[in-house]
């Protein structure tokens, strides 16, 4: 298979690199998250996406008591910790690439896909995880998949999503689920 159809995946001491024509991105151990995401020469992030778990609440939460029995959820959206993360190439897991593990690779190495898990533990009491997946295709595409491990002694769940902040405004997206 000839190079322009495959990924070029750098491995840095705390990042991933995965780029293409026209793309580039970089995922951080650090910060837990994806760190930047290129296209076309703009960058589109502002901040690492993190896992959203809180929302406004409403009259009708204040009302019965929601705001007050689901608060442990506001301390989870703003606390909780990336403690796992897991890299796949091509669909086989390998170790996490972190200094020394990454001067095993060439600045050379090629993919069809990439992905990158990053699991998040909540300060929630049970503590439970959110698992964020992206995954990278040869052509650029990505897709980031959410999971919520619950729990049923954790209280009702205000909100579940991925936090994106952008430095602009974007025209559209398409969102599935």
């Amino acid at each position: 298979m000839d190079n322009t159809t495959k990924l070029n995946v750098i491995f840095g001491d705390v990042t991933l690199g995965v780029s293409g024509p026209g793309f580039h991105y970089i995922f951080a151990y650090d910060r837990g998250g994806l760190e930047s995401l290129v296209q076309d020469g703009k960058e589109w992030l502002y901040r690492t996406p993190m896992p959203a778990l809180w929302r406004a609440t409403t009259d009708n939460d204040r009302g019965n008591g929601f705001s007050t029995k689901s608060a442990q959820w506001l301390g989870a959206d703003l606390f909780s910790s990336c403690d796992h993360i897991s890299v796949a190439i091509d669909g086989q897991s390998i170790p996490l690439p972190i200094a020394p593990e990454n001067n095993r690779y060439s600045d050379h190495e090629t993919a069809t896909t990439v992905a990158v898990t990053f699991t998040y533990t909540t300060p929630t009491t049970p503590a439970t995880t959110i698992a964020v997946t992206y995954t990278v295709a040869a052509s650029g595409a990505m897709t980031v998949a959410v999971h919520y491990a619950g729990k049923a002694d954790l209280p009702e769940l205000p909100a579940l999503g991925l936090r994106l902040v952008m430095p602009t405004p974007a025209l559209g997206f398409a969102y599935q689920g």
